[in-house]
């Protein structure tokens, strides 16, 4: 090692300058010095090679008749100093046959022997740029797909609630009905004679009533026919109401903005409202429920918040949970109209329901 070092002090300056002239003519990057003007004093094999010109034919030439730029080179030489001398740019060279041949072109400032000089180490990136142009094309076609997938998903949940609405008819029609029609001739028999209470138990009443309202209840849950009449508020109180008196759980419901919601929204909103409310009565011990519906400042986004003081619950161990369909449930019905569902909770600290869906036109 330390002969070698010995043998490099040797090397005569005229050497190292022939060593440094012969590893700069064979860089694998361009190198090209200009004057201020843009003339061309020097460029490298490589650069000599990337755009077809000798060494004789370029000391001939402007920078600006090889560079594709709207710019003047004297402007872009005053803008690198003031930059502090470097500075990184993509353009484009023309070469000897014409075509455009894309780089990128490291610029920096010289002062030597007290002339000023730009040295540009300039890269091909026609690979680079046909990388980009795959990766630009592929996320197109990306985009293209997401956007049909959000398509037939919501036409999918389009058809989901025809179907449960056509059941919902078919159930009042077939089923309520029939079931209302017993009822109202059994109580009609008992009026007249109410000693038919001894053929025809009269428990029988207490059953078919019971049966017409569980079945009334079936169908709300399928398809909120009071959500098209009456619209998403009352609905949401009537819910909140009867959970009250089915469970003694406080509710509390406060609305931030007085407009009509688009109906497709009204319905995502009331299905996740829905489903909250179900979880909430069937596990979270909960003695308050708070929901909040608001606009957003910009009046870009309906806001839906229910809130819980319930045991709450592991969040990672139920977004992880393959059964915990309601949540996913909840949040494929958000993005399926561009929304977004944000879900909060710890043991002992509630949970916390938070829906943002983007609404384009708001009366």
């Amino acid at each position: 090692m330390e002969s070698d070092w010995i043998r490099l002090m040797n090397i005569t300056r005229q050497e190292k300058l022939l060593l440094t002239q012969f590893a700069v003519d064979r860089a694998n990057d361009g190198i090209i010095w200009l004057k201020p003007d843009g003339c061309i004093v020097y460029a490298n094999e490589t650069l000599c090679k990337m755009v077809g010109y000798n060494a004789e034919e370029l000391y001939k030439m402007n920078i600006d008749d090889l560079h594709s730029s709207h710019e003047k080179y004297c402007t872009r030489f005053e803008r690198l100093k003031k930059l502090g001398g470097r500075a990184i740019l993509e353009g484009s060279y023309r070469n000897k046959l014409g075509y455009f041949i894309p780089v990128e072109i490291s610029g920096n400032y010289l002062l030597f022997d007290g002339k000023e000089y730009n040295c540009g180490i300039v890269r091909d990136i026609t690979n680079r740029k046909i990388i980009e142009e795959e990766l630009r094309y592929k996320n197109i076609q990306l985009e293209k797909k997401g956007k049909r997938i959000k398509a037939l998903s919501k036409a999918y949940v389009q058809a989901q609630e025809q179907e449960r609405e056509w059941i919902s008819i078919e159930i009042h029609d077939r089923i309520i009905q029939p079931l209302t029609s017993l009822f109202q001739q059994m109580q009609t028999v008992f009026s007249v004679d109410p000693t038919s209470e001894r053929i025809v138990d009269g428990k029988l009443l207490v059953l078919v009533k019971s049966a017409i309202k569980e079945t009334r209840n079936i169908m709300n849950d399928l398809y909120p026919s009071d959500l098209g009449r009456h619209g998403l508020v009352k609905v949401m109180n009537e819910q909140l109401l009867e959970l009250e008196n089915r469970t003694g759980i406080k509710t509390q419901l406060s609305m931030g903005f007085c407009v009509t919601i688009p109906h497709s929204i009204e319905v995502t909103l009331y299905r996740i409202f829905h489903e909250a409310l179900l979880n909430i009565e069937r596990h979270s011990h909960a003695n308050n429920v708070l929901v909040y519906l608001t606009l957003s400042d910009d009046r870009k986004l309906i806001e839906l918040l229910v809130k819980d003081d319930g045991q709450g619950f592991d969040l990672e161990t139920i977004l992880n949970n393959s059964k915990s369909k309601g949540i996913q449930s909840m949040k494929r019905r958000a993005e399926v109209v561009g929304g977004e569902l944000f879900l909060d909770s710890r043991r002992g600290k509630g949970t916390a329901i938070e829906v943002h869906l983007p609404v384009k036109e708001m009366n």
